[in-house]
């Protein structure tokens, strides 16, 4: 198993977010041996599968064997884009895309849960493409904010901070202090 989770890599995971002098003294690292042993070959099979082929996909890798073939143009202050430099780029890659391909993720499985607001969001989208508009981020987060605005923000009970919400105004909080909310639907029918 790849990415196996057990007690002591849980306690690595912890000091590496909250003991990083410990981080440091014992060498812990953020992908473990066997993840990094894999990540590593998938990462150097498609590079240079990709440079190889010559096929373009506009992603990462792309961008990545760019700056690669272009290094030599550029002085960036002795740092070359090659070898575990190069993965470590994808490697950062990787912090971003867990909360992205969440959020899609749960937003697909709401859209399949209410079929009226799948079927109001693809008479939008079939309408945008009759009238020959295309389909942008901006009409998407349109969309979105059309869903979202049937839905209540409220303050959990647990707050101490006394707090009027104006809806048409902005809320601010003072400086270090903790603001829980509760989002919940108004109704499940009304979207």
């Amino acid at each position: 198993m790849i990415f196996h989770y057990n007690i002591i890599r849980g306690l690595e995971l912890l000091a590496i977010f909250f003991l990083l002098t410990t981080v440091r003294l014992t060498r812990i690292k953020v992908f473990g041996k066997g993840p990094t042993i894999f990540l590593r070959k998938v990462f150097w099979e498609t590079l240079n599968y990709r440079m190889e082929s010559g096929i373009k996909r506009n992603d990462l890798i792309d961008i990545l064997f760019e700056l690669k073939k272009n290094d030599n143009d550029q002085d960036y202050y002795g740092f070359k884009f090659d070898g575990d430099n190069l993965l470590a780029q994808a490697a950062s890659f990787s912090a971003g895309f867990e909360t992205s391909s969440t959020t899609t993720a749960f937003t697909l499985y709401e859209l399949e849960l209410q079929s009226d607001i799948q079927n109001t969001l693809r008479k939008e989208i079939v309408e945008a493409l009759e009238s020959g508009r295309k389909i942008t981020y901006d009409l998407i987060k349109l969309a979105l904010i059309i869903i979202l605005s049937k839905c209540e923000v409220r303050p959990c009970e647990k707050t101490s901070i006394p707090m009027v919400i104006d809806p048409k105004g902005a809320m601010t909080v003072p400086l270090n202090d903790v603001l829980y909310l509760n989002f919940r639907k108004i109704k499940s029918n009304a979207l």
